[in-house]
Formats: C-alpha cells, sequence, structure tokens
C-alpha cells in the first residue's frame, strides 16, 4: 500500500486556487488510472485503485491545510505502513511556478499543512512541491495562495499535473532516486 496525499482546503471557496494544486494533482490521477472513490474516510476524500503491482490509496484532507497531518496520520496508522510509504503534493510559493522538486524528506519550511504532516507522521516521507511562485511584492502571502492561477497559468497546469503524475508513479514503480534524477531537472517552458 503506498498513500498519495493532495494537500488543499475544502469548500468551494478554495476550488482552483494555487493553495489547492495538491488536490488538482489528485483528482487527475484519480482520472487518469480511474481510482474508484471509497467515500470519506481518515477525514480525507478518499481513492483507491491499483497501477501494475501496486495497491495505491489517494487522500484530499478534508481537515483544511492547517491539521493535514491528522488525516494523514489516521490512514498510515489504519494501514499499518511506515512514513516512507506516503508521498504529499503540495503547493510552494518559493519555488517558481511549472518546477516540480521531489525530496525523500526534509522539514516543512514554511508551508502550515507541512508542518502538521512532520508534527503528526515526523519527516520521513516523500514529497512532491508544486511551484506556485515567485509571490509578486505587492501581494500578502495569504491573498497570494489563495488566488486563482492567471490565464496563462491555466492554460499550463494539464502539464504540471501530468508531470506530477509521472512523477508519482516514477517514485512508485522505480523509486525515488530516479524520479528525483529525473524530474527534478526540468525546468519550465515560461
Amino acid at each position: 500500500m503506498i498513500i498519495v496525499a493532495g494537500l488543499g482546503n475544502p469548500g468551494k471557496e478554495y476550488s482552483g486556487t494555487r493553495h489547492n494544486i495538491g488536490y488538482s494533482a489528485i483528482d487527475y490521477m484519480v482520472d487518469q488510472y480511474a481510482f474508484q472513490k471509497k467515500g470519506t474516510t481518515f477525514k480525507s476524500k478518499c481513492f483507491q485503485g491499483r497501477v501494475g503491482r501496486h495497491h495505491i490509496m489517494m487522500l484530499k484532507p478534508e481537515t483544511y491545510m492547517n491539521l493535514s497531518g491528522d488525516a494523514i496520520h489516521l490512514a498510515k496508522q489504519y494501514y499499518k505502513i511506515p512514513s516512507t510509504q506516503v508521498i504529499v503534493i503540495y503547493d510552494d510559493v518559493d519555488t517558481n511556478f511549472e518546477i516540480i522538486r521531489i525530496r525523500k524528506q526534509g522539514g516543512p519550511g514554511t508551508h502550515n499543512g507541512m508542518k502538521s504532516i512532520v508534527h503528526m507522521i515526523g519527516n520521513d516521507f516523500m514529497r512532491i512541491r508544486i511551484g506556485i511562485g515567485p509571490k509578486p511584492e505587492k501581494w500578502e502571502l495569504n491573498s497570494f495562495v489563495l488566488s486563482d492561477f492567471n490565464a496563462f497559468e491555466k492554460k499550463t497546469l494539464p502539464t504540471i499535473l501530468k508531470n506530477t503524475s509521472d512523477a508519482v508513479m516514477c517514485i512508485i514503480d522505480k523509486g525515488i532516486d530516479t524520479a528525483m534524477n529525473q524530474f527534478n531537472k526540468k525546468t519550465p517552458s515560461i
């Protein structure tokens, strides 16, 4: 069992915002691989499926961003899996738009959702940061991350979500080192 969690905030007012790109990545993969919805459990919207020999549980925590760790902890405990079998996808304002970065582990940085996860399950989980930056100087951080993507960015999102999906499947199938070598050096087309 592999758990793949995409971070975001529930509710229509947050749908499609920069901060919810983790949710968008899960939605993309659920559609791409025809995962089955398993309802709401682990304080999350849950989807299950198989890709090759791998059984995958995809989560969209509904705890709001700052308590994402609660949901992931519940799923991890239920399936009795180590943190090393968890992949978290989230937005990163410090990474330029269109760039994705994969890491084996690490600290939470300034991201409140990641702080919650590290607090609940430690820092030995894999993560994929999707760049949503840079933040324009005139914007407050909260206003920027909760804003919609502009017209150009919306056109580019399908490619970013495909790259993220490919990165997740590469991690699962070939290992994180191969995925980091393949995806961390990609540069944006803008």
